[in-house]
């Protein structure tokens, strides 16, 4: 298996967030500026975002709120109804996010998404390419057997060379040819 890297969503959840058709709903479960007058300190509005909002206690991923954006939320309505908003997003945003993922066969290890203020909002995301079954023996074979490229993608269920070399360099990296050449002795012409 091979890790991915880091690859940032921030444009997809810019996206989300300029949606003007889901900014009514969510906003209308936001805190009053009544409310938000009894949260006087940054720490208070943490503990009311983190107990109306389940992204803020997800094992998934993490969310997390620069200090000052949350002291700002305490006096001003229109933040504290902005970073509702945007929380409120959240959810389905790593939804998309994962089946993103999985769309290029595979999974989130970790998001992290970082609230600073109106124009800065970051979202890294750690993804795992997950190898199937026919790829990895396939491997295995180019290191351990003479046998042809083509003769091995058959074997190992591929339509086609052309099709197992597509599937092998977007796992590992490599085309199964240079793969061989860097972890095997005997390279068959």
């Amino acid at each position: 298996m091979a890790i991915s890297g880091v690859t940032d969503y921030t444009n997809t959840y810019a996206g989300y967030t300029n949606s003007a058709n889901g900014k009514k709903q969510a906003t209308e479960g936001a805190g009053t500026a009544k409310e938000a007058v009894a949260r006087k300190t940054a720490k208070d509005e943490l503990s009311y975002l983190t107990e109306k909002y389940e992204c803020m206690k997800s094992k998934d991923y993490s969310v997390n709120i620069n200090s000052s954006l949350l002291a700002k939320a305490t006096s001003d309505e229109k933040t504290s109804e902005w970073l509702e908003y945007n929380l409120s997003l959240i959810p389905k945003v790593v939804d998309n996010i994962k089946s993103a993922a999985a769309a290029r066969g595979a999974k989130m290890i970790s998001c992290d998404i970082t609230m600073n203020g109106y124009d800065s909002m970051t979202t890294e995301v750690v993804t795992q390419v997950e190898v199937d079954p026919g790829t990895e023996k396939a491997r295995e074979e180019l290191i351990h057997k003479n046998s042809k490229i083509s003769d091995i993608a058959l074997q190992n269920g591929f339509s086609s060379e052309t099709q197992f070399i597509s599937s092998f360099k977007n796992v590992f990296g490599l085309t199964p040819l240079k793969y061989r050449k860097l972890y095997c002795e005997d390279v068959p012409e």
